[in-house]
């Protein structure tokens, strides 16, 4: 294992949330992209890049997530005037 050093976690407005929200509790659970990738099974640099160059596919953000013990959910989003509404 990689020793964790304490630095702030990476916070961007162009990243998307699910990354953001890898990113913080990564550090929140000391734990390196590195040691990251490897349980996730997955190269260190595709992390990486979604920080700053693309964005994760569903399958690739599900395992990250799995790793840091959470798992990804899809949520029904209400709003005012959808046809949808009873």
């Amino acid at each position: 294992m990689k020793p964790f050093r304490f630095k702030n976690p990476f916070t961007c407005q162009n990243t998307d949330p699910i990354v953001r929200f890898i990113t913080d509790q990564a550090f929140k659970q000391k734990m390196t992209m590195h040691d990251l990738g490897k349980r996730a099974a997955m190269s260190k640099d595709t992390i990486r890049h979604w920080r700053h160059k693309s964005t994760p596919r569903v399958d690739h953000a599900e395992a990250v997530l799995n790793v840091l013990g959470y798992t990804l959910k899809p949520v029904k989003i209400y709003r005012k005037g959808n046809p949808d509404e009873s």
